[in-house]
């Protein structure tokens, strides 16, 4: 993964996932719904982020920075949901790094790619520009099955035994 710059997101053609559908199962609040959609497929997904989020409730401002982590924890936990059938929480992070520049809500996508134990990502605006990089992010199981239901929602398909 290239250090904080310019990189071209690759299309993704994959299965497409509604805002609606990913809050019937994330239990977030509506300043950390962070995904309009989420687009998936057997390499990783894009999660796009939402606009016009309410402020902190308790800063009484928008703070984008943890909501841009956030979007790549809940892409990853979209990829999760369709590749695994499984709903998982933040374990552990290995490396953030965060371009200290003024960033506009505009255009963000994070880039979420599986790898072994864990997933890489990053946020990249409408020209390129990388503004968060998540290096090694790995997650806990929850315990207990997504309802299959809402699971149909995010394209998984169990495997047959």
């Amino acid at each position: 993964m290239p250090q904080a710059g310019r990189v071209e997101l690759p299309e993704m053609t994959g299965h497409g996932i509604a805002a609606e559908d990913i809050y019937r199962v994330y239990f977030h609040g509506p300043a950390y719904r962070v995904l309009e959609r989420a687009v998936v497929d057997p390499d990783g997904a894009a999660g796009f982020f939402a606009e016009g989020l309410p402020a902190e409730a308790s800063a009484g401002r928008f703070d984008l920075w943890p909501r841009l982590i956030e979007l790549c924890f809940q892409t990853a936990g979209v990829w999760d949901l369709h590749a695994n059938g499984r709903m998982a929480l933040p374990w552990q992070v290995d490396r953030v790094i965060v371009t200290p520049a003024t960033v506009a809500a505009e255009s963000l996508v994070a880039q979420v790619m599986p790898r072994a134990g864990g997933f890489d990502a990053r946020v990249v605006d409408g020209s390129g520009n990388v503004w968060v990089e998540l290096t090694g992010y790995r997650t806990t199981e929850l315990p207990g099955q997504v309802e299959p239901s809402l699971l149909a929602a995010f394209g998984f398909a169990p495997r047959n035994p």
